[in-house]
């Protein structure tokens, strides 16, 4: 509930059998000497359950605009990266030389890509997909980060592989 003092918190109203997650804004207003209160309710319910099923994922979810800032986040995003804020540069987040180019989000013309990244201890698989907004030339791009496995292993396998493709070639 927003009041006087600017808090916003939301409320759950149950209707019979159902509920509605809201947000309640309680205005004072004055009207011909005298003093009311101008009572606002906006349905938040959809927005609530996808925050909260995002929330509950197992991976890290990040949406960022066509200008390349974060506009949402996950709570596991959170935990994968330190300083995320909504408006944050994406470019910014990974550590250098992890991403292969500035705009490592932008899928490019397929719409979808895939690719691994490795953000210490991890090799992450990186799942990026384009989504286009109604009227809009600009597309918001939809990141998602799922663990695959510790850095350290994946260098062993790569190291024990390419030593025994160069045994294969003696």
């Amino acid at each position: 509930i927003r009041g006087a003092d600017g808090v916003t918190k939301n409320t759950v109203i149950r209707v019979g059998d159902e509920f509605v997650v809201a947000e309640v804004l309680v205005r004072h207003v004055a009207q011909l000497g005298h003093r009311l209160a101008l009572i606002l309710i906006e349905d938040t319910t959809e927005a609530f359950c996808i925050k909260s099923a995002l929330d509950t994922a197992e991976h890290a979810a990040l949406i960022i605009n066509a200008r390349g800032i974060v506009c949402a986040f996950n709570r596991p995003a959170s935990w994968l990266f330190a300083n995320l804020a909504a408006g944050v540069e994406a470019a910014g987040l990974l550590p250098q030389g992890a991403a292969h180019h500035p705009q490592w989000w932008d899928p490019g013309v397929a719409g979808r890509r895939k690719m691994h990244i490795e953000i210490a201890p991890w090799v992450y698989q990186v799942t990026s997909s384009a989504v286009a907004l109604p009227a809009e030339e600009e597309r918001l791009y939809i990141v998602a980060f799922l663990p695959v496995g510790k850095a350290e292993a994946a260098n062993e396998v790569a190291a024990a592989m390419t030593d025994s493709t160069l045994m294969l070639k003696r």
